[in-house]
């Protein structure tokens, strides 16, 4: 998983640069008709990003929940590693918050660009919620990748555990 997760938030961070480069250059256009043009193309990849968001982070959280739950029901059966339930407890509870905050954001940022865009908030406020949104964004990768990498060590040492009991 981490990995494949990986693989998606390079790719996320790249999105989230090139919308930025793309809103960025096209609020600085002087001309009315190529800002409108490329002003679509930011508005569909906003929308994209957001989505694109929620999935990455979905994603790690679904696999912390479904990882833990078959670990805990495991470890139950057998009696055994009651502190590694606890550990896995913790764990979700470090990246689950981040996880969270990495999606919210970006859906405001998406919700206030449509608001900027019919001039219900300034432009600022919008830059200010997209640029939030891809510092936490960069901030939550590394977080989530060291948390499944600690996941998939203790899926390994649970497995060892359950191998030696059997």
């Amino acid at each position: 998983m981490p990995r494949i997760h990986l693989g998606l938030s390079i790719w996320l961070l790249l999105f989230w640069c090139s919308e930025a480069a793309l809103g960025w250059w096209k609020g600085g256009l002087p001309i009315a008709a190529v800002a409108a043009d490329w002003s679509q193309w930011h508005q569909i990849g906003g929308l994209f990003v957001a989505v694109f968001t929620c999935l990455v982070h979905v994603i790690v959280m679904w696999h912390l929940l479904g990882s833990g739950k078959a670990m805990k029901e495991a470890l139950q059966e057998r009696g055994i590693g009651a502190d590694k339930v606890q550990y896995m407890r913790r764990m979700k509870m470090k990246v689950y918050p981040w996880s969270t905050f990495s999606m919210l954001v970006p859906i405001a940022a998406a919700i206030l660009g449509g608001a900027a865009l019919k001039l219900y908030v300034p432009n600022a406020v919008h830059l200010s919620f997209a640029m939030l949104g891809l510092a936490l964004n960069a901030a939550t990768v590394p977080i989530e990748q060291r948390w499944l990498r600690a996941n998939e060590r203790l899926i390994r040492e649970v497995e060892g555990m359950i191998a030696a009991r059997v």
